[in-house]
């Protein structure tokens, strides 16, 4: 049952993350630099992987 209910989830954030790409609109996070101030080693590793794709 927890599969079920994980997929459907899932499917409905990939449903939304299609919509908001097709109609080109970015969403940030708006605690960014809050997260980059106190977590600059993991930021810097998710900034590298954003630039890959």
């Amino acid at each position: 049952m927890f599969l079920i209910i994980f997929l459907f989830s899932l499917s409905l954030h990939i449903q939304e993350l299609i919509k908001r790409v097709e109609e080109n609109n970015v969403s940030s996070n708006q605690h960014l630099f809050k997260i980059k101030k106190e977590h600059p080693e993991e930021f810097s590793v998710a900034n590298d992987l954003v630039k890959k794709n």
